[in-house]
């Protein structure tokens, strides 16, 4: 036995404290090619519908938990007795696109200094460098703000680490689906 940690050693329920301390160790290091990107505050990303892409210069928001995006109009319109949403899209470029999603959720936006926001909520597929991913965005009016979409917690999250002084650093390319 080892005579340098007897006290703990020797104390009821150390050695399957230590085996489960051990356990949780391994499973929370990240597995082997999991490593995150780092990014900067402000990255270029896409926004895929049916093959096109509309561009936009995004906001990268940590105190945000869900992603946001501007429209320019909004219709609720009902298909097969769900809910859908009729919005059009403009990106930095100019380019216009007219989506038609499924209401995810209706969600209460907190916001500093006012009152908290109802949303709308759509899921929408997301581009950032070489990851693909469809995520959550919540539809907002944002014509007065610099940036028209803002990456929140929800996509950011395993993925990234968000360097402040970076900023365009990821690749301009979008993976096909057919990887």
């Amino acid at each position: 036995m080892n005579n340098r940690f007897p006290i703990y050693i020797n104390l009821p329920g150390w050695r399957l404290f230590g085996c489960a301390a051990l356990l949780l160790f391994v499973l929370s290091a990240p597995a082997p090619g999991a490593e995150k990107s780092i990014i900067g505050w402000v990255e270029p990303v896409r926004i895929v519908n049916n093959g096109n892409e509309l561009h936009f210069a995004a906001k990268i928001d940590t105190g945000a938990d869900y992603s946001s995006i501007d429209f320019e109009s909004l219709e609720v319109i009902t298909r097969d007795n769900e809910t859908w949403l009729r919005f059009q899209l403009e990106d930095d470029n100019g380019k216009t696109a007219t989506l038609e999603r499924p209401l995810h959720k209706k969600t209460l936006v907190k916001r500093k200094g006012a009152e908290s926001q109802p949303r709308f909520v759509v899921m929408l597929e997301l581009c950032l460098g070489e990851i693909r991913h469809i995520t959550r965005f919540s539809l907002v009016d944002r014509h007065n703000y610099k940036y028209r979409l803002l990456i929140g917690r929800n996509f950011l999250r395993k993925r990234f680490v968000i360097d402040p002084s970076l900023k365009n650093t990821t690749p301009r390319i979008c993976p096909s689906t057919d990887e």
